[in-house]
């Protein structure tokens, strides 16, 4: 049985709990959209990296239970806990228990992993903060497995996590889960309240915090648009496109050229590129509007825009002569032998035939 407890106190800081609670969220969002949402899913893991910075800076100079030095125990006290919670009763931690301080350690490190192999991946698609990076060498598809194993992991931990409060819950009478949301826990009246942090450190946290969440939102909502907005529009011309195009090559999406590149290859389908290609007037203008509405352009929030860097004047009609795209694939025309050309797309980019240009 546990002692009487007859007040409680504040264990975890509003800025410990919206992190908890914004990390839930944001993770579990990331886990369910990365194949369908790829903006929204890469601004998530930029923001789910800036708060582990914020929770790794927050157990140095935050409140006292938020402090890494007040729950990390060695291994000894760490056993000596799991077997006594196994048993029955134990000995009750007012912030975290030694077992449940180190699971936090692994979910920290876990997302921060998770996180960074992300940011490798889009450096090797030419986007994200790596994206200057010579990536030409590095093993895309082994990073792209170890990306989704980390994640898998995290969600394992995240069962164990919860499995380990319900136990502690049950084993010492309290609602640990609630303890979190409400940031207070009962309390024994000999328990000492510990000392209050200046208020220049909640500044700085709560500066960076929110400086962080408002990052997320912009990237979610604002770049991440192109997500969520209704593409009925956009895709008509689509199936004459696959149906006319596609029927002799990759239909490549029209975000991998501009729009004068397009209307010259239009102009051109009597000698494309050494084939005839001629279409009827109707059919082309079906295609135009299509290719035009979806063509590269500076407004295009998505890892295809930066394909713009570097453009001539007059563009390439070859995505393979864009400037980006050699140096995005200077592998290939580095080669011994290189005869690089977009149609071989699917040889790395395994769902390329769906627009999709991940290596996976």
């Amino acid at each position: 049985m546990t002692s009487q407890r007859s007040d409680t106190v504040v264990v975890w800081d509003w800025l410990v709990r919206v992190f908890h609670g914004a990390v839930l969220v944001l993770f579990a969002l990331a886990y369910g959209v990365e194949n369908d949402w790829p903006v929204v899913h890469a601004y998530i893991g930029y923001t789910l990296l800036l708060l582990i910075v914020f929770r790794l800076l927050w157990g140095f100079i935050g409140t006292s239970y938020a402090r890494f030095s007040k729950f990390l125990t060695g291994p000894g006290q760490i056993l000596h806990y799991l077997r006594g919670i196994a048993r029955g009763p134990v000995h009750r931690y007012i912030g975290h228990n030694p077992a449940g301080g180190w699971m936090i350690v692994a979910l920290l490190l876990s997302l921060l992993t998770t996180a960074l192999l992300g940011i490798a991946l889009f450096a090797l698609e030419g986007s994200g903060p790596l994206a200057a990076v010579d990536v030409s060498n590095w093993p895309g598809p082994l990073l792209a497995q170890l990306h989704s194993l980390s994640a898998d992991g995290i969600m394992a931990l995240i069962v164990l996590h919860v499995g380990g409060v319900l136990l502690s819950s049950y084993r010492h009478r309290e609602n640990l889960i609630m303890a979190m949301v409400s940031g207070r826990k009962a309390v024994d009246d000999n328990v000492r309240v510990l000392p209050l942090i200046s208020w220049q450190r909640w500044w700085v946290g709560a500066s960076l915090l929110v400086t962080i969440l408002g990052f997320g939102l912009w990237g979610i909502f604002i770049q991440g648009r192109a997500d969520f907005s209704d593409t009925s529009t956009e895709l008509a011309g689509a199936e004459d496109y696959l149906e006319e195009c596609g029927a002799c090559h990759l239909a490549y999406p029209p975000g991998l050229l501009p729009a004068a590149s397009w209307a010259q290859l239009l102009a051109g389908l009597e000698d494309h590129f050494g084939d005839n290609a001629e279409l009827d007037s109707e059919t082309i203008q079906v295609l135009a509007r299509y290719l035009r509405g979806g063509a590269l352009s500076p407004g295009q929030p998505s890892h295809s825009s930066r394909l713009l860097r570097n453009m001539p004047d007059p563009p390439p009609l070859r995505i393979s002569e864009l400037p980006q795209f050699q140096i995005d694939h200077r592998a290939l025309f580095t080669a011994p032998d290189a005869q690089p050309s977009a149609s071989q797309c699917a040889k790395c980019h395994r769902r390329a035939v769906t627009g999709d240009f991940t290596l996976l």
